[in-house]
C-alpha cells in the first residue's frame, strides 16, 4: 500500500469528482461550451484536489501529485464526432 487507508478516499473523490464535472459538462448542446467547461473543471478539480492532497499527505506529497496528473490526464471527456 503506497498510501495509509485514511488517505485513498482522497483519490475516490478526485474521481468521484471528475465524474461528475465530465457529466455536468456534458449536458450543454454545444460542443465548445462542453469541451470548456470539461477542461476549466478538469483543472480546478486538480488544483483542489492537490492542495487537498499536500494538507493531508505530506509524507508523499510528489507521488500524491503524479498519480492527481495521471488520473486527470487519462480520464478524459469523450470525444464526440462532429458531423456538418
Amino acid at each position: 500500500m503506497v498510501f495509509p487507508l485514511v488517505t485513498q478516499p482522497i483519490f475516490f473523490g478526485y474521481l468521484a469528482a471528475i465524474a461528475g464535472a465530465l457529466y455536468l459538462s456534458s449536458k450543454p448542446q454545444n460542443e465548445a461550451m462542453n469541451l470548456f467547461l470539461a477542461f476549466i473543471s478538469r483543472w480546478t478539480l486538480f488544483i483542489v484536489f492537490v492542495v487537498i492532497s499536500f494538507t493531508y499527505i505530506p509524507e508523499n506529497t510528489l507521488i500524491a501529485m503524479f498519480l492527481l496528473v495521471y488520473l486527470n490526464a487519462t480520464f478524459n471527456p469523450p470525444i464526440k464526432l462532429v458531423i456538418l
